[in-house]
């Protein structure tokens, strides 16, 4: 059976899976090798149109904005770890800076498995925004991440689904509301996990360090695109 059927086992059996919006724990990258400018983007705060089915939800998080963006555009490497439906993750585009531009997913929906491609754009470290390629007939979300502490991070999450059948806006919303639900808890219990918490702490001293780390980060490493757009590796990256 395809989606129709596991969208409805889902809603008739109020589970609660997650399905990969753009969370995932990245390996962390500098903003240098990143690219990425502050304020050269959109503000991701709006650009999920007004709908009915939206599902908008705020929550604090025990992270720095940089980060939670660095956690959000990791994808092969830790997305399966980090959510539990999710069986596979594949870029299958990267952008020059090195982040994955359109990304196909993989997920166990109930006895069903789901296959979805989802295209992202990227503001560091404000936020992402996403949009389904296939799989569904809609699919938009953004997170937006507001600096409110030293360390801590208030995260705007919105999303829309439609899977491209008819179901009335209440039950799209309410299978939005899931996915949603689903993400945060399991988003902030990872990012929030003495492990995780030890990890980030420790990386920030070696940023602050006057010298300079080179580590072996596989598809992290010195990424640019190449002529057909795929992925590929580099020997390093500058921590």
């Amino acid at each position: 059976m395809g989606m129709k059927a596991a969208i409805i086992s889902l809603i008739l059996a109020s589970g609660f899976v997650c399905i990969s919006g753009g969370f995932g724990i990245s390996s962390f990258i500098p903003s240098t090798f990143l690219g990425l400018r502050r304020g050269n983007t959109p503000d991701y705060s709006s650009q999920v149109p007004e709908d009915p089915s939206t599902v908008s939800r705020d929550f604090e998080i025990e992270a720095t904005p940089e980060d939670c963006f660095r956690v959000a555009v990791g994808f092969e490497d830790h997305h399966p770890k980090f959510a539990k439906s999710l069986r596979s993750v594949r870029v299958l585009k990267r952008t020059r800076e090195g982040l994955g531009k359109v990304v196909e997913f993989k997920a166990l929906m109930l006895t069903y498995t789901l296959e979805y491609t989802l295209e992202y754009e990227f503001n560091y470290p404000r936020g992402l925004k996403w949009n389904a390629v296939s799989g569904f007939k809609a699919m938009v979300g953004s997170y937006v991440f507001t600096k409110i502490g030293p360390t801590r991070t208030h995260v705007k999450y919105h999303l829309r689904v439609d899977p491209g059948f008819h179901l009335p806006n209440w039950l799209k919303k309410a299978v939005a509301s899931m996915i949603v639900q689903a993400s945060i808890k399991e988003f902030k219990t990872y990012i929030e996990s003495p492990a995780m918490q030890s990890d980030l702490n420790a990386r920030a001293a070696r940023r602050r360090s006057p010298f300079r780390v080179f580590a072996h980060h596989g598809a992290w490493a010195a990424v640019r695109n190449q002529d057909d757009g795929s992925a590929r590796k580099d020997k390093k990256t500058e921590l």
